[in-house]
């Protein structure tokens, strides 16, 4: 193995980040050498495709390094287009090329699918994201839960995630669009019940406080609304749960239809962070 000089890779980093912000409306820095870009803005897919070249050429010639580059409706598709071209690769994938170019792919090529649920999924002779997104819903429910809803939605290439902006970094959030559209209270708060938790979980994992809670709901029609609300900076799961459920009782008295709801928990900062903040406090 050659040695890393990570001074230089983090470096270059930054140096694609800073371009990458320049063509794009919201920008997202995954890892070390993963980013998304979204590029609504481009108008449809062919012109995000001449912007993705001109950001590959620009690039090369400061920094004379080469990238792959995958576009698609979603973070999901575009995540599984970029994998399909490496190095230097550059795959777009529209949603009527869905089942010709990603149903084909072994299961393990979807995010989250580990060798563990690839041999579960083989026991159901699930092999590719096709045989997967085929498959009876409710019978992968029935085998993994609510994951198996999860696993369904990403084979057929839906993805409800935004791009999280730089500037709205210090922020988890999580979002479910229902099979279909919904108004039993039981199934909304069952639903914002899990949404918390996987928040919660996450911010534990990562020794980290929040002081804002927003919902997010869009209904059968498409409106989309969203509320928020500033608290003391807490930990505390009851009060993110409780927080969400206030927040979205408004949203649930009008006779639309519920097809997502979505919490988010920001202004976050490192446990640390707040000891020494109050340490030092008056």
């Amino acid at each position: 193995y050659l040695p890393v000089d990570f001074q230089a890779y983090r470096a270059a980093s930054e140096s694609i980040a800073r371009i990458g912000k320049r063509y794009a409306e919201k920008f997202e820095q995954v890892s070390i050498d993963e980013m998304f870009l979204d590029l609504t803005h481009a108008g449809d897919m062919d012109k995000a495709k001449l912007l993705a070249e001109k950001l590959k050429q620009e690039v090369f010639e400061k920094d004379g390094l080469t990238c792959s580059i995958g576009i698609g409706p979603n973070k999901l598709v575009a995540k599984i287009a970029t994998d399909m071209k490496k190095p230097n690769g550059l795959t777009v994938i529209t949603p009527d090329k869905l089942r010709e170019l990603v149903w084909p792919l072994r299961v393990r090529k979807l995010l989250g699918v580990g060798k563990k649920t690839e041999q579960a999924l083989k026991e159901l002779s699930i092999h590719t994201i096709g045989d997967l997104a085929r498959f009876n819903i409710n019978s992968l429910i029935e085998e993994f839960g609510t994951s198996g809803f999860a696993l369904h939605r990403m084979a057929n290439g839906l993805d409800d995630s935004d791009v999280e902006d730089a500037g709205d970094a210090k922020s988890i959030s999580r979002e479910n669009t229902f099979e279909k559209d919904t108004d039993d209270p039981d199934v909304l708060g069952i639903t914002l019940l899990e949404l918390a938790r996987d928040i919660h979980k996450e911010m534990q994992e990562s020794g980290m406080s929040y002081r804002t809670v927003s919902v997010k709901v869009r209904y059968e029609d498409f409106e989309t609304h969203t509320r928020a609300r500033t608290i003391h900076i807490t930990n505390s799961f009851e009060l993110l749960y409780g927080t969400a459920k206030e927040l979205m009782q408004p949203f649930l008295q009008s006779r639309k239809k519920v097809r997502l709801v979505g919490i988010k928990a920001a202004n976050l900062i490192y446990n640390y962070d707040q000891t020494r903040l109050t340490e030092f406090a008056p």
